[in-house]
């Protein structure tokens, strides 16, 4: 998108369009050229506008630690947009790249996670995977605690 102007006027109509959009946040954050609404609890969020000196702007909406549901987070992003949407209106908006990155843990019933995935989720053999999962693993821990000293 093109770079955003942002200035007193702007952040605080952008504040006033996340509240209007039925956001909260508990503090505010204006580095150069940016703004960044955050709110801690009860359901953590980010969202985070830049202006890049290449005169192209950013959009973050992120849940760092997520509390809540993904369809939670989906309706916040959406109001985030409809926030900006309403205080930078753009006549012919250009969207250089957009992407979105999901990541949730799950607990296991078995000893590793890729194992249950391979064997439950995708119906494979455990003869199928082309690597041994326990070796890796065991290799991984051993090069982690070489590299790490105990903490007493």
């Amino acid at each position: 998108m093109p770079a955003p102007l942002i200035s007193l006027q702007t952040i605080l109509g952008f504040q006033q369009a996340v509240i209007n959009q039925g956001l909260e946040y508990n503090r505010i954050e204006t580095p150069k050229n940016a703004i960044a609404l955050l709110r801690d609890m009860p359901h953590p969020l980010q969202i985070s506008l830049i202006s890049h000196e290449s005169q192209v702007g950013q959009l973050l909406v992120v849940t760092p630690q997520p509390k809540g549901s993904l369809e939670r987070f989906v309706s916040e992003a959406d109001a985030a947009i409809q926030a900006f949407e309403s205080v930078w209106p753009a006549t012919k908006p250009q969207i250089v790249h957009t992407d979105v990155t999901i990541r949730m843990l799950y607990e296991t019933s078995s000893q590793y996670a890729f194992q249950e995935l391979w064997e439950s989720r995708l119906k494979q053999s455990p003869a199928g995977v082309s690597f041994h999962i326990k070796e890796r693993i065991e290799s991984m821990k051993a090069y982690i605690d070489s590299q790490v000293e105990p903490f007493i």
